[in-house]
Order: structure tokens, then C-alpha cells, then sequence
């Protein structure tokens, strides 16, 4: 069977043949692309008729400005294949991602779908930053009897790590069965953040997800990108972790888990975010270590503030 490949764009015309092209280049050449444009007023949907026209296996779904959830489901009901995946427009897939991901999931029948890792790109497709999203998604945590415990790469991300952290980098490194998706319910149009996330966590309540240790996809990193609302971004985390606890009310074991992966994963991100702060610091880039710390109060205000007042000491 085909693969339905998904690609939601709002006014997207200066990636979508990038994405497109990335599509086309796969190993694999079973698939059909359905390009929702949301509501575009550049040059997007001309783009995407051209595309189109070059290859049948793409499609072009138009419909009035609604977000990318509403984007998304819409292409979901648009295609028939019974394995699916999301591509945002800004990212790029390398040439054997759908291989590698099929192949995973064909070794995970229990799964609801297959995960791999991705890499940091530049607004041109360059590399940056390298191994740190690998790295990030590798370095997996779940709950296990009360406790934080290291996942390891063999086994898959299941509830109790999901719970603490988003281990799927961006939509495009994950391959999922249609099924899966549709018992799921699909991306929640009302949050304007984290709703992968959100739909991640309703997956993995009914199976897990297969880990592959492979980069499939360059994640490009530039100004317009939503995560660089970090405090939007962590109401929108908030917002999700509240609606996993009212799915989650009636299960005991459940509940408690998710509980403490909250607990888990505020101590990893601050962690992570002193840390940043310090390099910052002993660099003497105080604008980047105040950022940082900013972040940390999110999580404890506590300990950011002792931090920033040791900052204060050694710039005086």
C-alpha cells in the first residue's frame, strides 16, 4: 500500500518546492503528497498547481485560513493510503527516510508507528549545529515505578517517556498507521501550540511508537519558527499536560505517571537551561545567559534567580 504524505502551508512558497523535491527523491516511490494550502496570499498555491501538474502523484487541497491542525486533518481525509506522515513546509526529508521509516515500522507490528531522528538546518538547508537534535531525541527518559530511568535505543518511546518530553523531533521523523491516527482523533484545532505533541500522547495510550536510530529529516531553523515563542510554546506544553490529565483520570497507574513526568520533565529542562546559562556566562554572552535564564524560571524561578544573581556578582 501507499504511503499518504501531508503537507500543511500557509504562505510557504519559498520552501514548499524544497519539501516537495525531498518527497520526489525518495527510495521509495509508492506514495501520494497531498499539499493543503491554508488559505495562502503569495505565491504558494500557484507553486502548488505547478507541482502538481509535473507529477500525479501530488495533489493540491485549498481551503479558507484555519491552522495547521484544521491543515492537517484536512489532508488526512484526502487521502486513502493506510500509513501516513506529516511534513511541515520548512523542513526537508533525506533521500531514504520513508524507507528507513517503513522498514521500521514493518518490524513493529504492535506499533502505532515508527519515529527517527532528525537534524538542525539553516534558513538555506545548511547544517548546524550538529548531532544536537539527534542527540536530544536519542537521550530518551521514562517513568518507571516512581522513578526517572534512562530508555534504551533499542526499545520504543512508549507512554511513560512520552509523558515527560515531545521525543518525536518534528512531525515529518514520525510514520504512523492510518488506523492509529484515526482512534487518536486527530491534531486539536484549538491549540495554537504543542498539538503534535498533544496528538502524540493520545497515541501512545494505545501503543507505543518504534524508535529508529536513523536522522531522516532536516529540521530548518530560522525566525519564523513557532518554537522561538518560548513562552507561548510553554502555556501551549501547559495547556497539553492538563488535557493528558483529564484523559488520564480514570487510570490510576496512568495518572501518576503523567504526574510525575511533569515533575520529571521540569527537572531535566532546568537543568538543560542552567547549564546553557552557565556556557553563556563563561563565554560572557549575557544577553544569551539571560535568555536562558528566563527559560529556567519557567521551571523553577527558584533556582534561576540564584543563578542570575551569581551572574550579577561576576559581571560587577
Amino acid at each position: 500500500m501507499s504511503v499518504g504524505v501531508i503537507i500543511p502551508v500557509y504562505n510557504g512558497q519559498h520552501h514548499l518546492e524544497d519539501v516537495v523535491r525531498s518527497v520526489q527523491a525518495q527510495t521509495v516511490s509508492s506514495w501520494e503528497l497531498v499539499v493543503v494550502d491554508d488559505g495562502s496570499t503569495d505565491g504558494t498555491n500557484a507553486m502548488a498547481q505547478r507541482l502538481a501538474g509535473e507529477d500525479p502523484r501530488i495533489r493540491l487541497v485549498r481551503q479558507d485560513n484555519a491552522g495547521v491542525s484544521v491543515a492537517r486533518n484536512t489532508g488526512l481525509t484526502a487521502t486513502t493510503a493506510d500509513k501516513v506522515v506529516y511534513l511541515d513546509v520548512d523542513d526537508v526529508w533525506e533521500p531514504h527516510a520513508l524507507e528507513t521509516l517503513l522498514r521500521g515500522l514493518e518490524r513493529a507490528p504492535w506499533a502505532a508507528g515508527a519515529h527517527g531522528l532528525g537534524r538542525h538546518i539553516g534558513a538555506q538547508g545548511q547544517s548546524i549545529r550538529p548531532g544536537e537534535l539527534e542527540a536530544f531525541t536519542r537521550s530518551r527518559h521514562a517513568v518507571e515505578d516512581g522513578a526517572l530511568v534512562t530508555v534504551p535505543i533499542d526499545q520504543p518511546t512508549r507512554f511513560e517517556s512520552e509523558v515527560i518530553f515531545c521525543h518525536v523531533a518534528t512531525v515529518g521523523t514520525a510514520l504512523f498507521r492510518r488506523a492509529a491516527l484515526e482512534r487518536a482523533g486527530g491534531f486539536d484545532p484549538n491549540l495554537a501550540f504543542a498539538e503534535d505533541w498533544d496528538l502524540y500522547l493520545r497515541i501512545v495510550t494505545q501503543a507505543p511508537i518504534a524508535f529508529v536510530d536513523k536522522v531522516v529529516l532536516g529540521k530548518r531553523s530560522h525566525e519564523h519558527n513557532v518554537s522561538n515563542n518560548y513562552t507561548a510554546l510553554f502555556r501551549g506544553l501547559s495547556q497539553v499536560r492538563r488535557k493528558l490529565l483529564a484523559l488520564v483520570a480514570n487510570d490510576p497507574r496512568r495518572l501518576r505517571v503523567a504526574m510525575l513526568g511533569r515533575r520529571y520533565s521540569n527537572r531535566l529542562n532546568l537543568r538543560r537551561e542552567l547549564v546553557w546559562a552557565r556556557q553563556a556566562m563563561e563565554r560572557r554572552y549575557y544577553s544569551l545567559a539571560c535568555r536562558h535564564l528566563g527559560r529556567a524560571a519557567l521551571f523553577s524561578a527558584k533556582e534561576a534567580a540564584v543563578l542570575c544573581q551569581v551572574m550579577t556578582l561576576r559581571r560587577g
